[in-house]
């Protein structure tokens, strides 16, 4: 049997460099691994902030190249990734594969400490009132203070290598958090949720109704 190939959706303001670490593991492992660079994290220049739809159809043209290709898929969100990558099984589960008479399709998703939605529901109706005091939240796009948001995004690290990665991380789109989850993928496939302790980024709610 095949192993499958891990798609790898980011939490927001996450550039898919941050998880070099994480791949290399796999790729020790035998296991091959690919990272959605998301287009709402950044700016696009003379394009307009990204949607939530704009992630999920990143993920999308990715991983069907891959089931073309005859792979074995799982998909594997974090945080914010957690949305895009449920909205994305209206095209990529077996299911919806079956149905539009294709072979191949994902079977598995594994939600890494993420945000999981209830359809109707969006990114920033699941924090409410909570967001964090160290993000600036503006129609466009978001930012993060790297000092304030260091030791709570990257809570198990020493200070001055968190607030490194802290620096590296870009401005995030802000109508992607306001776009509401509409296809409950989670439905469609074996699912799994790993809980990695306090997840300061993520509101608990949000995460583990």
């Amino acid at each position: 049997m095949a192993t499958p190939t891990v798609v790898i959706i980011p939490g927001s303001f996450a550039p898919s460099k941050h998880y070099r670490v994480f791949t290399e593991s796999l790729e020790r492992h035998g296991i091959d691994s690919r990272v959605i660079d998301t287009p709402s994290v950044g700016k696009r220049g003379n394009l307009r902030p990204a949607t939530m739809s704009d992630d999920a159809d990143e993920i999308t043209n990715v991983v069907l190249k891959l089931l073309d290709e005859g792979k074995e898929v799982v998909l594997m969100t974090h945080s914010y990734g957690g949305i895009p990558g449920t909205q994305s099984l209206s095209k990529l589960s077996r299911k919806a594969r079956e149905a539009e008479g294709k072979q191949g399709g994902i079977d598995k998703i594994i939600y890494l400490a993420s945000v999981v939605l209830q359809p109707g529901v969006s990114n920033l109706d699941a924090f409410g009132s909570a967001l964090p005091d160290f993000l600036d939240l503006k129609d466009d796009y978001m930012t993060l203070d790297p000092k304030g948001h260091a030791t709570h995004t990257f809570s198990d690290l020493p200070f001055d290598e968190a607030f490194e990665l802290a620096k590296q991380m870009p401005e995030h789109s802000t109508p992607s958090f306001r776009e509401p989850l509409t296809y409950p993928g989670y439905n469609d496939v074996e699912v799994h949720y790993i809980v990695s302790g306090p997840d300061y980024p993520a509101p608990v709610p949000a995460w583990h109704d």
